[in-house]
């Protein structure tokens, strides 16, 4: 019969409740506790964490030593403007 895919999903999920099942949690690890799951995800996060806070951290020193060539050019550019005027 023709019955609508979403009709069809809803009664799949409402007949088989597939959390109950083991195993099919994310973090359903073959000999990994209830507790160690914890660990596991902050383990996670703190390495997300480094990660992101030295990103950031080459990041700003990438784009310090970059203005610093841009002031260093723009002064350059100034004098040799001076310059110029002067032999004018």
């Amino acid at each position: 019969p023709a019955v609508p895919l979403n009709d069809w999903g809803d009664t799949v999920q409402a007949s088989a409740d597939w959390e109950s099942v083991p195993g099919m949690g994310v973090l359903d690890i073959d000999g990994l506790e209830a507790g160690e799951q914890g660990d596991l995800v902050a383990g996670g996060f703190l390495a997300f964490g480094y990660l992101t806070l030295s990103a950031l951290a080459v990041g700003g020193a990438v784009g310090a030593v970059y203005f610093r060539q841009l002031e260093e050019q723009r002064a350059m550019l100034e004098s040799l403007e001076a310059q110029m005027l002067f032999l004018l």
